[in-house]
């Protein structure tokens, strides 16, 4: 639901979460999720939880985390979203 109401699309979306169920709905969203390790739920759990990546440290959140988006952001333009 954020993202549509950023409008952007479910590939142009790298959500955090730091619990299994942040990391289940982005997967029921068709987004592909990161994980914050140093969290709730903690790496294992995450990792158990099919996350794409799990995040150890806070620190490495900013840009690189769109490196991990299925659409690189390097393909999108202002008019068109697809890749």
């Amino acid at each position: 639901m954020a993202a549509g109401l950023l409008g952007a699309a479910p590939f142009e979306a790298v959500p955090l979460g730091d619990t299994c169920g942040d990391i289940t709905a982005a997967r029921a969203a068709g987004i592909t999720p990161l994980g914050a390790g140093w969290g709730y739920a903690g790496t294992t759990a995450l990792a158990a939880a099919w996350t794409t990546v799990v995040l150890d440290d806070a620190a490495r959140i900013g840009p690189g985390p769109l490196d991990y988006a299925p659409c690189p952001p390097a393909v999108l333009t202002a008019t068109t979203h697809l890749c």
